[in-house]
């Protein structure tokens, strides 16, 4: 991420030679994603034991709605 953000001028004078139906070009900023941390967190929580028994066998068992 460090090297994308110290050439990213270079990569944005690379990128706009394809853009040129536009008139400004933006700035690039590189950041770490993490959303691939978080989905595991998110995958660890459903996987326990408390969350599975809540959630059952994920049929719905309301005769109210029948």
């Amino acid at each position: 991420v460090e090297a994308l953000n110290r050439h990213a001028k270079f990569i944005r004078g690379r990128v706009s030679g394809a853009l040129r139906q536009m008139k400004y070009m933006p700035e690039f900023r590189f950041r770490l994603d993490t959303s691939f941390d978080n989905f595991a967190k998110i995958n660890e929580l459903l996987k326990s034991p408390e969350v599975a028994r809540d959630l059952g066998d994920g049929k719905n068992n309301d005769k109210d709605e029948e």
